[in-house]
């Protein structure tokens, strides 16, 4: 789980990918840094039901020399988590399917092509 506001000036709303690509191949031009861990969350998702639906927001790390998690565990400022690893005890996965069934997230409703 991500905090994004906890991350600082890293969440776009009004940029679309293509333009953060274009941003990004400019700064590898000059071998410059990328920047953090970039997440973008677009208002308009492209005409793609399974993008709908499952209302996607991106994370894309900038920086492959050095794990994610990492890289958000060295940014926490104190008392203000980023990244919460959750990791769901063994046998649970029907108790989880079925809270998730409930709330109508289904397989067919997350990859309805």
């Amino acid at each position: 789980m991500c905090d994004a506001t906890a991350t600082g000036k890293t969440l776009h709303r009004d940029l679309t990918v293509e333009e953060i690509l274009k941003r990004m191949e400019k700064q590898g031009r000059k071998n410059a840094s990328m920047g953090l861990p970039l997440i973008f969350y677009p208002k308009k998702q492209l005409a793609q039901k399974r993008a709908a639906n499952q209302d996607p927001v991106y994370i894309a790390q900038m920086d492959l020399r050095v794990d994610l998690s990492e890289v958000w565990d060295n940014l926490q400022k104190s008392g203000e988590r980023i990244l919460v690893k959750l990791v769901l005890p063994a046998g649970t996965y029907n108790e989880c399917s079925d809270y998730l069934e409930i709330k109508g997230i289904t397989t067919e409703f997350l990859f309805p092509d």
